[in-house]
């Protein structure tokens, strides 16, 4: 009933490649959803791979998150929100939460709630892998809170963008170092 397609910069991405899921729904006669965007990133697959199941349909890859959540980096990268909190489940013994805000280009504001063994070194090394993935020119202010508020569904986000990403407009890449 459904035709879900992933793509960047208005075409299909390619496989291995992170898009935008869109979803055309073929069954609803009155409300017509064609190429409706749900703000979901996800991994392309390659179209003739079989999934051992033997289904035959074609599969998605890994869900990377939301569109609301990239960050972006100097040069026109970006990392997918799900970055943050990967990267930084190592970190827990220094960050008990965190959050990452992007309200202007070329910036970003991270939020942080100390932990019990928190100490400038660890900051520092999270500062540079940060600017290693976003650029190294990218301007980060440090916000040291109490606590880091969850929105209305209950949830705190690893990372809001305030930024208008359109990524149907133009195709966004993804940091060459997620790559790595």
């Amino acid at each position: 009933g459904y035709i879900l397609e992933v793509l960047n910069g208005g075409v299909p991405a390619k496989p291995g490649e992170i898009g935008e899921v869109v979803i055309t729904d073929l069954n609803n006669y009155c409300l017509p959803f064609i190429r409706y965007r749900i703000g979901d990133l996800a991994v392309a697959t390659d179209p003739n791979f079989v999934c051992p199941c033997g289904r035959g349909l074609p599969l998605v890859g890994n869900i990377e998150g939301r569109v609301q959540s990239i960050i972006q980096g100097t040069d026109g990268r970006y990392v997918p929100g799900t970055f943050f909190a990967h990267y930084l489940k190592e970190f827990d013994h220094a960050i008990q939460r965190f959050q990452v805000v992007q309200e202007q280009p070329n910036a970003m504001t991270f939020r942080v709630v100390k932990g019990g063994r928190y100490s400038d070194d660890v900051l520092a090394e999270i500062l540079a892998t940060f600017r290693e993935y976003l650029g190294e020119d990218l301007k980060i202010d440090v916000e040291f809170v109490e606590s880091v508020e969850m929105v209305r569904t209950g949830k705190r986000l690893a990372s809001v963008s305030r930024l208008p990403i359109d990524f149907q407009k133009r195709g966004l890449r993804p940091s060459p170092k997620l790559s790595n």
